[in-house]
């Protein structure tokens, strides 16, 4: 599967959130600009959806709002619509937002007091922060309502490559791994259910459990469990070498992120697996939603018994200049995205690409030294590539 380069643009900039309703004009505005950017920079916007569906959605969002629509709903009406593009990196991106939305939201008593994991569409407890809720609890009701329903409604607003649904699943678990996470302000949104909220239990019972805000649940959960610090980028890489094994985590592979040497880091771990005659390795990605491949490449050379190849990664570009009339409502972190005739050749009719990009996969050379054990590579239902209709 070639890899596509996306430039990604968060709107809604002709009206922004700083107000408390829009004009359905306004609105119709910002999706006009939205569904331009999409068609002329979005190198996948027809690559998992066909043109029907995507100009149906767009029509309904343009012509749907209601004169008096409060932030929150616009917030909804456009995430359903980018989620229709099925492109994992296509959707309102809480950390690009320029208004107060989310953080409004979240401030508020809104939020679950427990970490939680999806199986099943159930919710089971992970780290309870309220004493009413125990450790490995199913939670199979919230307010009465089945959390497989819930699930269901609110994957319909998280983002995905194509019809990945294990993955939007995943998301919508709640790990305190991210300032932001999907169920905290995509449930409030939804549901609007504040303060308090009644649970039942797999067992059968039902409890009152308080709802938290965002600093209050960062706050119980730093006093509860001072080891844990999962804002930390550092902190999704670990390892451990046992007598018989060895585990390795990388959480992340936005390594620039890390504070450390992580080259370094690796180096002195495969050494030490070579000096201790460690025969299994366990890789473990789980929760791992990329980064750079340099990571990725670093560790497959230090496990590269024989020669190889990697996927054939072919970049395409849809554009060759950002239309004048777009500029003002795009930001990038490189100026070059904007113009990218200096650095791309046309590839075909549709597409450009690299300059130096080849057709070629990238060899994987044997490594004399590559850790001769078996290794095992743990990943989650979000790495699974099964596809639902």
């Amino acid at each position: 599967m070639n890899k596509l380069i996306t430039l990604i643009f968060i709107l809604l900039s002709q009206t922004g959130f700083s107000q408390n309703t829009f004009t359905k004009e306004a609105l119709q505005k910002d999706a006009e600009i939205l569904f331009q950017a999409l068609n002329e920079l979005h190198p996948g916007l027809y690559r998992h959806s066909d043109t029907a569906t995507i100009v149906e959605a767009y029509n309904a969002l343009h012509d749907d709002f209601p004169i008096d629509n409060d932030a929150e709903t616009a917030f909804l009406n456009f995430s359903a619509f980018t989620s229709k593009v099925k492109c994992g990196h296509t959707y309102l991106n809480p950390f690009n937002q320029g208004n107060n939305i989310i953080p409004s939201v979240i401030e508020q008593s809104v939020l679950l007091p427990f970490t939680f994991s999806i199986i099943d569409k159930q919710i089971v407890v992970d780290k309870p922060l309220d004493e009413n809720i125990d450790k490995h609890t199913v939670i199979t009701h919230l307010n009465g309502i089945e959390v497989e329903s819930i699930i269901d409604s609110l994957i319909y607003f998280v983002k995905a490559d194509g019809n990945r649904i294990r993955k939007k699943i995943k998301d919508l678990e709640v790990h305190l791994t991210s300032k932001y996470e999907y169920f905290d302000y995509y449930f409030p949104m939804v549901y609007g259910f504040s303060d308090s909220i009644k649970v039942r239990t797999s067992q059968e019972n039902t409890t009152i459990i308080h709802l938290l805000t965002k600093s209050e649940r960062d706050s119980v959960y730093t006093t509860s469990y001072p080891d844990i610090n999962t804002s930390n980028y550092d902190d999704l890489w670990s390892k451990e070498i046992n007598e018989k094994y060895a585990y390795l985590r990388l959480g992340t592979f936005v390594t620039w992120r890390l504070s450390f040497d992580w080259e370094a880091y690796l180096d002195d771990f495969f050494e030490e697996l070579k000096l201790k005659g460690i025969e299994h390795l366990i890789i473990d990605i789980r929760g791992n939603e990329g980064g750079l491949t340099d990571g990725a490449n670093y560790l497959v050379e230090k496990l590269a018994k024989t020669d190889g190849e990697t996927v054939l990664r072919k970049p395409h570009i849809a554009y060759k200049k950002v239309s004048d009339n777009l500029r003002p409502n795009l930001s990038t972190w490189s100026r070059w995205f904007y113009n990218t005739s200096i650095w791309t050749k046309k590839l075909n009719d549709s597409y450009r690409t690299i300059k130096f990009s080849t057709n070629k996969p990238k060899r994987i050379k044997k490594n004399k030294n590559a850790f001769d054990g078996e290794s095992y590579l743990l990943i989650d239902d979000s790495k699974v590539d099964t596809f639902y209709d």
